[in-house]
């Protein structure tokens, strides 16, 4: 009897694991498909206060900076095409660092706008980053091929911004 449970046990431990397997190949797939290349991929870290308030591993504080940096570069690469006719810069989000102990990250893929230069895009990056409160540190580089959406799902305590994630649009 023993033995049938534990035979029971191990499929089932098995089966979710090649569940987990499949998701993630899925969330891969997900993210690959809303970015163009050349895009860039850049790191953001959060700021762990400001104006004295302790921030770090506020997941909504991260959730609306984010938003609002998107926000804001839409707006910069767009003018007011970006609220007229809805145009966007594709981008693709994951939270990391939820676990305790962990710095609160984030990790983009933006699709650089038809309209740009690859180093003007990365200045306007710089630039929005600056102008929101609770963003730290940013790193930009250019993404060479899809390995950078396996390498932004990793992490078990990490969050996919479905809400943020979006294909360009002009």
């Amino acid at each position: 009897m023993n033995l049938a449970r534990l035979d029971l046990e191990s499929l089932s431990l098995r089966i979710r694991e090649r569940n987990k397997i499949a998701l993630r190949e899925a969330e891969i797939s997900m993210l690959s498909a809303a970015v163009r290349l050349p895009a860039l991929a850049v790191t953001i870290t959060f700021k762990p206060s400001v104006a004295g308030k302790h921030l770090t591993q506020n997941y909504d504080n991260a959730e609306n900076a984010i938003g609002w940096f998107l926000e804001l570069l839409d707006t910069r690469c767009f003018k007011h095409s970006h609220r007229r006719f809805n145009f966007n810069v594709g981008s693709t989000v994951v939270i990391e660092g939820l676990g305790n102990w962990e710095r609160m990250h984030c990790h983009l893929s933006l699709e650089k706008p038809i309209n740009m230069d690859i180093n003007q895009f990365k200045q306007i990056i710089r630039d929005v980053a600056r102008k929101v409160h609770f963003l730290g540190r940013i790193k930009i580089v250019p993404i060479r091929d899809y390995g950078w959406h396996l390498y932004m799902t990793k992490d078990k305590n990490r969050e996919v911004l479905w809400s943020l994630c979006r294909k360009a649009n002009p």
